[in-house]
């Protein structure tokens, strides 16, 4: 086999995907925005996962201020605990990720998927959903790592 030119073939550069689900508990439609993680970024899903794993399953984490946290971090919404599984962190991690071509001001953080996921547990499903079917769908070659809606500008706070 001869040698693959590869300053000739093109990047297959995700682009984001605009998710959107009506939901009778808002007033419009909860929107977020996706894009595929590409093989060599997704060891970043990884290491952020286990790293809210330490900091709120097995504990063993260090706080801004570097002093050691012997036991997990405990997070309230409406004034109850959430319980975590570590398939719930490396959902809420992947999501996350993959909003990393959005404007900083439009992603959402880790306490606003938190906050969705005890609140509006049925839109939160669905973007879980959404989000593993756009990071393991193949995209067709020679269109992109998926298709994009116009990539979000941030919007005014």
């Amino acid at each position: 086999m001869k040698s693959i030119n590869w300053a000739t073939v093109p990047r297959n550069t995700p682009k984001p995907q605009k998710v959107s689900i009506p939901t009778p508990a808002l007033p419009k439609p909860f929107e977020i925005f996706l894009r595929k993680v590409e093989p060599l970024g997704f060891g970043a899903v990884t290491e952020l996962a286990r790293a809210y794993v330490t900091r709120y399953i097995t504990g063993g984490w260090e706080n801004v201020a570097g002093e050691a946290m012997p036991l997990p971090e405990m997070l309230f919404v409406a004034d109850e605990p959430v319980t975590f599984s570590n398939d719930a962190l490396f959902d809420i991690a992947l999501i996350e990720v993959m909003q990393g071509s959005v404007p900083e001001a439009d992603r959402l953080s880790f306490m606003d998927l938190v906050h969705c996921a005890t609140l509006l547990p049925e839109v939160y499903m669905d973007v879980v959903a959404k989000a593993k079917t756009i990071q393991w769908t193949p995209s067709e070659p020679g269109k992109g790592a998926g298709h994009s809606d116009t990539p979000p500008t941030s919007s005014p706070a």
